[in-house]
């Protein structure tokens, strides 16, 4: 339980039934979470006697309600084989208000005119995913075969209202309001089907080779509707049927070799992806076909004792989220909204890294990387009717170079501590035409956990981070910072605890941003209700020794991943 301002609680539990050849296992999740926040933005359009100054003010209020689940049976046919079944969903929702109003300066001094906004949006979000598995240990030499086959289904609805409401320089309505509603259900439908096998090559190497197909369905009718002197009718330019097919076939093999103090790995996994984006609205098709390859490569060798260095290389793929593809509107109000993008690329990555430990308590890693096709936000304006749209875009390039380093330490027999600080240079290039633009900046981020055992049984938590200045995109984003502090006691034998927290005691947590190319000059400052007061209580109950139940990894991880929405 949390109190920001305003109340939210969560709960769980968790059960593993265990009968001689069958296990039993559930979860269940519900929540409720409240938030508050207030968003600034501040845009200049023009310069000197034509400037135009829009400045924005929107605060907004939500509730989230969770319920998430798991359930699944693991029969053990043999020894040797085990067969397994998972259900898995979550029937969420939420309710949010936001409320703003835009103040249009062109006098420099008092606002000519002014927007005030209301935009309640209600929204549900449920999902069911089944899971079939095998196991099987082919023999005593570690020969291992795994099988997944995976269905799930996503069902997503939001319905808002976007109310503007016009005031001339005295602050007395100016022309007639404009009223907005729109729906938006989604649905989407992934399959998968995976099987992996591991193949001990000797004592020293070892094959591990594997398959997967999965296919995806989403279909987003986005439906806005304007009110007029009869009623609510049908606003065709606002809507959009979107339709999205995905098809990804992929195979891997991989060799490793591990002797005495040095172990080697090295693969190659092959995807093809086949995917059609259709907006039936405005009967725009994209395409695509392509095969991808993506080696990887680490070598591990420990010096001694306490000395370890290693270096590895890889290449992956980012696909965009379903709701990036999808070209919905997202209005705040009617000169500030978000869209999607069906033209989005996958972004490539090469990393190429370089490691160091010492003594299980330092360790440090160089990483350069460099990714094509590099998905961000970007505003793009129109100066002639003031509109402008944050829409998810390719640009060319980010290079990044990364020094990490941690260290865990005792320092008495009362304190832990582990200590993070990473240091990198993140260079965004966008080139228009013949024209490159380039955005870069060293940033630092410093964090530190510490944990403190107190006598009878309390523990006391503490942990801060810091994020200097960094850059995203083509924003850049000033520093920020946060501290955490927690009191916890255990009791009876240990089964029980009991925990009181807060976090951002200074309350510090703030986001300030600026982007300041072409013809976009933009500031905002977005702050929330992060600093909360929270108290929980944990007991564990049953067997102590009582053996868990198998770790499960769903074939549909990397799609889920890409659902955002209600996937919480």
């Amino acid at each position: 339980m949390t109190y920001n301002g305003r109340m939210s609680g969560y709960g769980g539990i968790n059960l593993n039934v265990r009968n001689g050849k069958t296990n039993v296992y559930a979860n269940y999740n519900p929540g409720s979470y409240a938030s508050e926040n207030t968003n600034k933005m501040n845009r200049r359009i023009g310069s000197d006697d034509k400037l135009l100054v829009l400045d924005q003010k929107t605060n907004g209020s939500s509730r989230y309600n969770a319920n998430s689940f798991k359930a699944g049976v693991d029969y053990d046919i043999n020894k040797k084989n085990t067969i397994g079944v998972m259900v898995s969903g979550y029937g969420n929702s939420n309710s949010r208000n936001m409320k703003g109003t835009t103040y249009f300066i062109s006098n420099r001094t008092l606002p000519d005119s002014s927007l005030f906004s209301n935009n309640p949006t209600d929204g549900t979000f449920r999902n069911m995913s089944y899971n079939l598995n095998y196991k099987s240990v082919l023999d005593t030499n570690g020969r291992e075969l795994n099988v997944d086959m995976d269905y799930a289904r996503f069902n997503n609805d939001s319905d808002a209202n976007n109310d503007a409401f016009y005031y001339n320089a005295s602050g007395t309505q100016s022309r007639t309001p404009k009223q907005l509603k729109s729906e938006a259900p989604s649905e989407i439908t992934i399959k998968s089907a995976k099987v992996d096998y591991v193949h001990p090559l000797g004592k020293i190497f070892r094959l591990e080779t594997g398959a997967k197909a999965s296919t995806v369905k989403t279909d987003n009718n986005l439906k806005y509707y304007i009110s007029n002197n009869s009623g609510w009718s049908f606003d065709p330019s606002r809507s959009n049927h979107f339709i999205y097919d995905e098809d990804v076939a992929a195979g891997y093999a991989s060799l490793s070799f591990d002797k005495n103090s040095t172990s080697i790995k090295g693969g190659l996994r092959v995807e093809h992806t086949w995917s059609k984006g259709n907006s039936v609205t405005t009967k725009k098709v994209v395409k695509r076909s392509y095969t991808d390859l993506f080696p990887t490569f680490f070598i591990q060798q420990k010096l001694d004792e306490k000395n370890s260095i290693g270096l590895s290389y890889n290449r992956r793929i980012d696909r965009p989220d379903y709701e990036q593809l999808n070209p919905f509107l997202f209005y705040v109000d009617e000169y500030t909204y978000r869209k999607g993008n069906p033209f989005l690329n996958p972004q490539y990555t090469h990393n190429l890294s370089a490691n160091y430990s010492w003594n299980n308590m330092i360790f440090t890693e160089l990483t350069y990387s460099y990714t094509t096709d590099v998905m961000a936000e970007i505003l793009k304006q129109d100066d002639a009717t003031k509109v402008i749209e944050q829409v998810p875009m390719n640009l060319s390039s980010l290079s990044s170079l990364t020094f990490t380093g941690s260290i865990n330490l005792n320092p008495t027999k009362w304190w832990r501590s582990n200590s993070n600080i990473s240091v990198y240079n993140n260079s965004y290039k966008k080139t228009d035409g013949n024209q490159d633009q380039t955005n870069s900046k060293v940033t630092t981020n410093i964090s530190s956990s510490n944990s403190f055992t107190l006598p009878k049984s309390f523990t006391l938590e503490l942990m801060g981070w810091y994020q200097s200045p960094q850059v995203y995109g083509m924003f850049q984003i000033k520093d920020m910072y946060s501290v955490n502090l927690g009191i916890q006691k255990s009791f009876l034998a240990g089964k029980a605890r009991v925990k009181v927290s807060v976090d951002d005691i200074f309350n510090s947590m703030k986001s300030r941003v600026t982007s300041k190319y072409d013809n976009v000059d933009f500031r905002a400052r977005n702050t929330w209700s992060s600093q909360k007061v929270g108290i929980s209580f944990s007991y564990r109950f049953g067997k102590d020794d009582l053996k868990p139940s198998r770790q499960r990894r769903s074939g549909l991880d990397d799609e889920s991943r890409r659902i955002g929405g209600g996937n919480k």
